[in-house]
């Protein structure tokens, strides 16, 4: 690896596209310690047969990370353990220390903001998207991403019918109140949407017919195409017209947040975007996690329409050398202006910290290889590091630096 690349990427400001971070209030009201870090963690070590749901011990936590501790997911925990806490071996005694620091970071809300501004500065990320919860909590660094999922579930129907039951209650007055929700949304800071889709159903929906989506919308019937498409599609059209991107799921799931007896590789395959680029065609289509395992097809697609864009999200510790390997041929594929770098995909901090470490590693190991075989100089590749890491995203979403105005936390013994 070239140290005068790696040197420089390190110190690179980053804005990370996407998460599912909890607030620093969450993570005082969950109380957070080690065990709850786990996440992808955990998962490994669930389909490792090892242990059958998330360790509640130490003991437990060690059976299974025996078995996981070489995968992307494992060195996770080495990575944050050692450079956040200064924990350099893996053990139970070292775990229940690990517990009691990460506690100490979530007892008091002042003790979070604290934790929070430290680590986002160790990693000089000035931006983090994540998907929010709906009250759009005002905060320095995170930016709300909004999930839209949810409007095509008939559990949100009946959510809507409950809270507006003496009024009018038509698939007319559910769009308007979608429509509704989303101007409030971005009034509020709402940087982008992200649909969820190939957990539940997928990417591809159907040619949907009104008068069928209308039948659907009043029906008690769980299966409901006609419906589920014609909401999507209002809602593409609704970003279109407020010029903000849209993030899509595509590629590999998660099998802690999937119904594992009824999902389907198939729906995650990212084809179907090219049509909907030409529909929508001022509409940014954000493919999260380079679309593994349909790698070939999501290149492919991103390379031919210009409002496409690859995101990098996740798949540096689904597998670095996948990520480096796909990475090499993006830059070889697609402009460098629609290429996004980073994002962790995780839920708390400590875990954005290790897949950033992890990631700019990745990327610095594919820009080296690329100078050494001679496809690029090393000033070329500090500028498409440059442009992958912070200048693409500051571009492709131009709302996140629309700062907030929360105010800065009381610094307090934590």
């Amino acid at each position: 690896m070239n140290s005068e690349l790696f040197n420089y990427i390190c110190e690179l400001p980053v804005i990370d596209c996407h998460e599912h971070l909890m607030y620093p209030h969450q993570r005082v009201e969950e109380k957070t310690g080690f065990f709850d870090l786990l996440h992808y963690i955990q998962s490994d070590m669930i389909s490792s047969g090892k242990i059958q749901e998330k360790p509640q011990n130490a003991s437990e936590f060690m059976r299974g990370y025996q078995s996981i501790r070489s995968t992307a997911y494992g060195r996770m925990v080495k990575i944050f353990a050692e450079d956040l806490y200064g924990i350099t071996e893996i053990n139970e005694r070292t775990i229940l220390k690990l517990d009691d620091q990460v506690h100490a970071h979530s007892a008091k809300l002042d003790c979070a903001k604290k934790w929070y501004k430290t680590v986002f500065e160790k990693m000089n990320i000035k931006a983090a998207l994540a998907v929010d919860d709906g009250n759009f909590t005002q905060d320095e660094v995170i930016r709300p991403i909004v999930y839209l999922d949810f409007f095509l579930r008939k559990s949100q129907i009946v959510y809507f019918r409950n809270k507006y039951k003496n009024q009018s209650n038509q698939l007319e007055d559910y769009i308007t109140y979608i429509m509704n929700f989303l101007k409030r949304s971005r009034e509020k800071g709402m940087v982008a949407g992200k649909f969820g889709t190939p957990y539940w159903h997928s990417l591809k929906m159907i040619e949907y017919d009104e008068r069928e989506a209308k039948i659907e919308y009043e029906s008690d019937s769980e299966e409901n195409p006609h419906f589920e498409s014609y909401v999507f599609h209002q809602i593409l059209s609704a970003f279109e017209e407020m010029d903000i991107p849209i993030q899509f799921h595509t590629g590999h799931v998660e099998p802690s947040a999937a119904d594992l007896t009824k999902y389907q590789l198939g729906w995650s395959d990212p084809s179907c975007f090219g049509a909907y680029a030409m529909q929508y065609p001022r509409l940014k289509f954000i493919l999260l996690h380079t679309g593994f395992p349909f790698q070939y097809e999501y290149l492919s697609l991103i390379k031919t329409y210009s409002n496409l864009y690859a995101d990098f999200s996740w798949i540096y510790i689904i597998s670095p050398t996948i990520a480096g390997e796909t990475l090499i041929k993006a830059i070889e594929m697609i402009p460098i202006n629609k290429i996004i770098g980073f994002g962790g995909d995780c839920i708390h901090i400590e875990a954005v910290y290790a897949h950033l470490v992890l990631a700019r590693k990745v990327i610095a190991s594919a820009f080296s290889e690329m100078i050494q075989n001679g496809y690029l100089s090393i000033e070329e590749a500090k500028y498409n590091a440059r442009k992958l890491l912070y200048e693409n995203p500051r571009d492709i979403y131009p709302r996140v630096e629309e700062s907030f105005q929360g105010g800065k936390a009381r610094e307090t013994a934590c």
